[in-house]
């Protein structure tokens, strides 16, 4: 059977409320979330996003973030892209890991039961380190990554990895497209899930 390592961030749900309330703590920016998502697309860099606002980070900025980004009060700002039963039905059919570069295990365990898919939780893994290292060490091959980001997207060039990406992320086709690796796009994850699929039709 083959492996599905599907992301969670950007993929399983949609993050960007809680990014852009980081930011802003940090920062005090005054922008839209609208104009934060435009900004993070065009340019990932949290630096460079500052300076196109005219505004300076502190030195300890990204460690800041890292910490916030993890705090329950702002992780409650998460919302699923895929219904719930829907996704909990895909991932009983299938061989799937979730991967996610949280680095606090215990308040990810928390939101997966706050976003009421704690049945995820034994297939949960939280790596310290690029996915495309984690996938050398850990899967030999037969290996299909669903992802948001060029960073997942970087991994379909190991020899039997394929990609598939979605839209809900950081990354769009642009950046896809610059990676000339291979690979197949949806829009969403719901998308790839129901693709001529009778299976789900209930749900």
């Amino acid at each position: 059977m083959r492996t599905i390592l599907l992301d969670f961030d950007g993929t399983v749900i949609d993050f960007w409320e809680r990014y852009y309330r980081v930011f802003c703590t940090l920062t005090d920016a005054k922008l839209s979330k609208e104009e934060y998502i435009n900004y993070k697309r065009l340019n990932r860099n949290d630096e460079a996003l500052a300076d196109a606002l005219e505004i300076s980070l502190s030195k300890d900025y990204f460690d800041r973030k890292k910490e916030l980004l993890e705090k329950k009060e702002f992780l409650k700002s998460d919302s699923l892209l895929v219904k719930k039963k829907l996704l909990m039905a895909f991932t009983e059919k299938n061989n799937v890991i979730l991967l996610s570069r949280r680095r606090n295990h215990e308040n990810f365990l928390w939101e997966l039961r706050e976003l009421e898919i704690a049945g995820l939780a034994e297939n949960a893994v939280c790596i310290d380190c690029r996915k495309i290292d984690w996938i050398k060490k850990n899967i030999l091959d037969n290996v299909t990554i669903i992802g948001d980001d060029v960073y997942d997207l970087e991994t379909a060039g190991l020899k039997n990895v394929s990609a598939v990406m979605v839209l809900t992320g950081i990354s769009d086709k642009k950046a896809f497209d610059e990676m000339k690796i291979e690979y197949t796009l949806y829009p969403t994850l719901t998308d790839y899930v129901l693709q001529g699929v009778d299976i789900y039709n209930e749900i």
